[in-house]
């Protein structure tokens, strides 16, 4: 590319997750989107640049600890792209976007999901309130969306045809596959400290089945409890090994998962194991 060409600047909005050590759901994929940028934009016209949006200013930062003599004070130009990668509904970004925005910046956001607007009553009623704010007011400043499946990006465009057809008319859409970032390499159980009463489940039970993702009403984990209850009263030999942290409005089911008389013998739930342990 010349040299021309590659002065486009791709602003990767790192808001959150520059304040967190969290390393699930959204902010997996922020982390893993910043790892591997760099390599995918040599193709590119694109540098990226991973950026945070407060008080109005645009400000670099540098998860990866890889930079020096980092711009506080970014001014965008115009055909650069301001992509808003993270969860930030609850911060006040939307000064720095339209400061982009106003130099001629593209703006993308990425959308997760629109549950909190489709399904409020499975959603804490904060995050629902922060949500409706962010989303109505990234209808009026943000140029495309690209959501991380085809179903959701397809449930995005019927929402917005629906409720604001006049407003989406010039706005683009589009779609990406999530991955996984576990490395394919050779497990040895010698150099990975394993938790004694994680290789006890496994070594004593069989039939596992293995549920990885938060405890939140949207998981129906109570449905499966209910399933796996009438299989146990039928006197099948099956477990059920549950790896997640706590969400929202499942004070209830935890109490009845801890509770369980099953609970540390055929029905499991861990709130704390590393990559290797979920790899083992």
């Amino acid at each position: 590319k010349s040299k021309r060409e590659k002065m486009r600047k791709l602003y990767i909005d790192c808001s959150f997750i520059s304040t967190t050590k969290l390393n699930t759901g959204i902010q997996r994929v922020v982390r893993k989107v910043i790892e591997n940028i760099y390599t995918i934009c040599e193709d590119t016209p694109f540098t990226p640049t991973e950026i945070i949006l407060e008080d109005s200013k645009i400000k670099e930062i540098s998860l990866l600890n890889n930079k020096n003599n980092l711009n506080h004070d970014i001014t965008p130009q115009k055909n650069d792209i301001l992509l808003l990668l993270d969860s930030t509904w609850h911060l006040d970004t939307w000064g720095s976007v339209e400061k982009a925005r106003y130099n001629g910046v593209k703006i993308i956001a990425v959308i997760y999901d629109i549950i909190p607007i489709t399904h409020p009553q499975f959603c804490d009623e904060n995050l629902v309130r922060l949500f409706k704010k962010w989303f109505n007011t990234a209808i009026d400043n943000v140029d495309a969306f690209i959501t991380i499946s085809k179903t959701v990006q397809n449930q995005l465009e019927d929402y917005l045809q629906e409720k604001y057809p006049k407003k989406i008319k010039d706005k683009k859409f589009d779609f990406f596959h999530l991955g996984a970032d576990f490395e394919y390499k050779d497990f040895s159980l010698q150099k990975t400290n394993i938790k004694n009463e994680l290789q006890s489940l496994y070594n004593t039970n069989k039939n596992i089945y293995l549920v990885v993702c938060t405890i939140e009403p949207r998981k129906n984990h109570a449905y499966l409890l209910d399933v796996f209850d009438k299989l146990w009263e039928k006197g099948f030999d099956i477990s059920l090994n549950i790896v997640s942290k706590k969400g929202w409005m499942v004070d209830a089911l935890i109490n009845r998962i801890h509770s369980h008389d099953q609970y540390n013998k055929k029905l499991f739930h861990w709130d704390n194991l590393n990559d290797d342990e979920l790899t083992y």
